[in-house]
């Protein structure tokens, strides 16, 4: 095998004599492990997201929950194998996490560092000082991506050959890498990009003012990203290699659940997904045939496209544009010739929204995938119903991620039951009784003692309401309502009209309410 991989490089250095194409081809079908060495081209990482470790629901401890993702997720990534393990922000609930939190994180990133390099970004629930104040002193196998210049300082990962593990390392080591077989990947991990908190920084570091938006310091962030990717990465390289950001965003028309937070600044909270087709411009053009390999270099993972099946319906696998790309149709792609990308990003791994999700799947060579993972674990009610997964994503430069999916362990499902109180007692929802439930009585009286009755029965009702089956037509009680993040300044206004003696406010006043609400959830976030 050794000799193989010597006689490929002594032809691999003398194209005009041996063609590219017909060398590559014969090592593929002599040695398909020496080919994945060598020609591999891909990333293979581990999506995570959203861990919200030290999180209960409505009150109840479910720390093992939490334990059990983490088994599972060791035991997924001793089977996958990966290049890194990535978790795109809100890894701790809050800011100043318990100690049994921090005692659940410490023993989760000593099982995963030691099977692959972990990656962390913080998120609006991370205090990013905090979760970053050791980053200097970590082991080298775990990063955590918590400062604002972390934008444009990239992340080398040296993916995973035949014979060596996969590992991160410097700049400088990036061509010893691909000297020994190896394939390098680089990742962008952006902290958590507060407008507030980050525009001055950042307008400092792109020199142009930038607006008070989530979009702009997005898309400040992303160009930095891009330039540093073509300024340096592809010169140190000499080749474009596989490239992703790391983000903890809102990106437009993403479904959002009850149990994420508003980040809301000036009424908005989304991110367009063109932010991130940032192609090689004109005047960054990729390099010429002689300083870029354009030799094909096929995928060499065998394992199924899908090995489970996301139920949440923002994720559509039937879907054209959702549809999970097999292993077998990019290698295909890359034995029929050169697939060189202007996009300078091939992948986005996205926190936030706590459901799976694909905001855009790559169609052509001038867009990213952007892809949601969601949560591993429900938080609120809204998320019955919706199998919890996680991503497992083969990037390979210039094609469509492919893409696979893994169920997390569920110890304790959440149920929503609505009915009279004889019904829900009689027997009909007797596999619910261990679930955590949201309990809705319908009787058109209240029942008397409706809380004990149900708690007596469903153990874990989390919320128990009582909602008349001929209830008033115009005053239904705001606490019997869905409220989602964006009908809060609503509900704020409408309270202040009921309390001002129906006097509508002025535009400056509700810029005031609005001012006021931003700064508390600026003060909770921080």
């Amino acid at each position: 095998m050794a000799l193989l991989l010597q006689v490929h490089r002594y032809f691999d250095n003398k194209k005009p004599q041996v063609p590219p194409s017909l060398c590559d081809k014969f090592i593929l079908f002599h040695s398909p492990a020496v080919a994945t060495a060598r020609y591999a081209e891909v990333m293979k990482i581990i999506h995570s997201s959203d861990w919200h470790l030290g999180r209960s629901f409505h009150g109840f401890d479910i720390s093992d929950s939490h334990k059990a993702f983490i088994r599972a997720l060791a035991e997924r990534a001793s089977e996958e194998q990966p290049d890194a393990i990535i978790i795109a922000g809100d890894f701790f609930d809050r800011g100043v996490p318990s100690v049994e939190t921090i005692t659940i994180a410490r023993q989760a990133l000593e099982q995963l560092t030691a099977i692959a390099p972990v990656i962390i970004t913080s998120g609006n629930h991370d205090s990013s000082v905090r979760l970053g104040w050791l980053k200097s002193f970590l082991i080298p196998q775990l990063r955590i991506c918590s400062d604002i210049t972390d934008v444009a300082s990239p992340i080398y990962l040296r993916c995973r050959t035949f014979d060596t593990a996969p590992r991160i390392i410097e700049a400088h080591e990036v061509r010893e890498a691909f000297h020994h077989g190896a394939e390098v990947g680089v990742l962008y991990g952006f902290p958590y990009l507060h407008p507030d908190f980050t525009r001055a920084a950042l307008s400092n570091m792109v020199d142009a003012a930038l607006e008070r938006s989530h979009q702009s310091v997005m898309s400040a962030a992303v160009d930095m990203a891009a330039a540093h990717y073509r300024d340096v990465v592809v010169p140190l390289c000499k080749t474009q290699v596989a490239s992703v950001i790391i983000a903890h965003a809102f990106i437009t028309g993403g479904e959002e659940s009850d149990s994420e937070r508003d980040i809301s600044v000036g009424g908005l909270n989304n991110v367009a997904t063109s932010t991130f087709n940032r192609p090689l411009s004109a005047d960054n053009p990729a390099p010429d045939s002689d300083a870029v390999s354009t030799v094909p270099r096929p995928s060499t993972n065998t394992a199924s496209p899908v090995s489970s099946t996301v139920s949440d319906n923002s994720l559509d696998t039937t879907s054209e544009s959702h549809t999970l790309i097999s292993s077998d149709e990019v290698a295909e792609a890359a034995l029929e010739g050169p697939q060189t990308s202007p996009s300078c990003i091939d992948y986005v791994a996205l926190g936030h929204l706590h459901r799976p999700q694909i905001p855009q799947r790559r169609i052509d060579n001038t867009q990213p995938d952007i892809v949601y993972c969601g949560s591993p674990i429900a938080f609120s009610f809204s998320e019955a119903g919706y199998t919890k997964v996680q991503y497992i994503a083969t990037i390979t430069r210039g094609k469509p991620a492919i893409l696979k999916t893994f169920d997390t362990p569920v110890l304790r499902p959440v149920s929503r039951l609505r009915g009279t109180l004889a019904e829900l007692t009689d027997g009909r929802y007797n596999d619910c009784k261990d679930h955590l439930v949201e309990v809705t009585v319908t009787d058109e009286q209240r029942p008397l003692s409706m809380y004990r009755q149900v708690k007596t029965y469903f153990p874990y009702a989390a919320s128990i309401m009582w909602e008349s089956s001929t209830p008033p037509c115009d005053n239904t009680p705001v606490s019997h309502r869905r409220i989602k993040a964006h009908e809060r300044m609503d509900i704020i206004e409408s309270f202040m009209l009921k309390t001002g003696g129906g006097t509508q406010l002025t535009p400056e006043e509700k810029d005031v309410l609005k001012t006021v609400y931003e700064e508390v959830n600026d003060e909770v976030w921080q």
